[in-house]
């Protein structure tokens, strides 16, 4: 169960990064 979690959070990040990189 709370390996779901953590794929969910490193999602985030990796959506975070590519938003900032495309900035």
């Amino acid at each position: 169960m709370h390996l779901p979690k953590v794929k969910v959070s490193q999602k985030c990040s990796i959506r975070t990064d590519v938003k900032v990189g495309h900035i």
